[in-house]
């Protein structure tokens, strides 16, 4: 009963003051470099900042650096926990509830329960997967490459949903078998405490990240049929009356349908087609 009611009272306050803090890491990151911040929104699965990152000078490295703001903000946070821990614990630092003399000693369990909550959201939140930091470290790193911004997002996409789905029945299997958790999980779940939820929230979280990167996957294949199936641009009016009603146009292949007169000197060049190495894939 006692350390439930641990569980429940103090760590819930310190792992809801960490996931501010990183959500601080990024929006301080984002303004420095020339975005702005929206909003930050906490919920039961973590936190959300909403940078509009329009005036980044170098967009994809920029959103790279944002992404890493925030799990950069837990190393700090674990030296201060383990300082305090090692002061109060004659130069000892553990991650197990501690006890004094076969009583629980709640202070240094206190510290114990930080650094194991930072620990867990520095390491997890580095995973490949989207709409994880580590999903956006990965999407913006193919962009500043110059993949294709629909190549990205299905990658993106398909990495994420694949470590989603494994976190997913790892997290299952845990929860219905402990005794062959380990083996099955690989023991990553391990990293999450019991007063982070256990393997329950692992499984609402892998939930989240699979319904993500589905919708993620979605939209680059409407973006990929809206470019397949694009409408050609009018030719101005100027050009209509020059040509005579029979006038000709052709078919160059632009990416997207640009239709050109046979007699350029006629009509000014076409637009260039639009770009296609875009990387932002959400506004957080």
């Amino acid at each position: 009963m006692r350390h439930a009611f641990f569980v429940l009272i103090v760590t819930g306050p310190i792992l809801f003051s960490t996931v501010l803090i990183h959500e601080l890491g990024h929006c301080a990151m984002a303004v420095y470099l020339g975005g702005s911040v929206e909003k930050i929104l906490l919920w039961p699965l973590g936190g959300l900042a909403s940078i509009d990152s329009a005036n980044y000078s170098h967009q994809p490295l920029n959103d790279a650096i944002v992404a890493i703001a925030g799990p950069l903000t837990h190393i700090p946070q674990i030296a201060i926990w383990a300082s305090l821990m090692y002061i109060m614990n004659h130069g000892k630092v553990a991650l197990e509830w501690q006890l004094n003399n076969g009583s629980f000693d709640f202070l240094l369990s206190l510290f114990a329960a930080a650094i194991s909550i930072q620990l867990a959201l520095f390491f997890f939140n580095l995973l490949p997967a989207y709409p994880l930091d580590g999903g956006k470290i990965l999407a913006s790193s193919l962009a500043y490459f110059q993949w294709e911004r629909i190549r990205v997002m299905q990658i993106t996409a398909m990495v994420g949903g694949f470590i989603g789905s494994y976190m997913f029945f790892s997290s299952l299997s845990a929860a219905l078998m402990p005794e062959s958790a380990t083996i099955s999980s690989g023991g990553y779940y391990t990293l999450i405490p019991n007063n982070l939820g256990g393997t329950w929230s692992m499984m609402l979280i892998s939930l989240f990240i699979m319904s993500s990167c589905d919708s993620l996957w979605t939209r680059a294949m409407v973006e990929s049929a809206a470019a397949t199936h694009a409408v050609p641009p009018t030719p101005p009016t100027s050009t209509r009356q020059q040509q005579s009603s029979a006038s000709r146009y052709t078919i160059h292949n632009y990416g997207s349908n640009d239709m050109r007169p046979l007699h350029p000197q006629s009509q000014q060049p076409p637009n260039p087609p639009p770009s296609s190495t875009g990387y932002r894939l959400m506004d957080v």
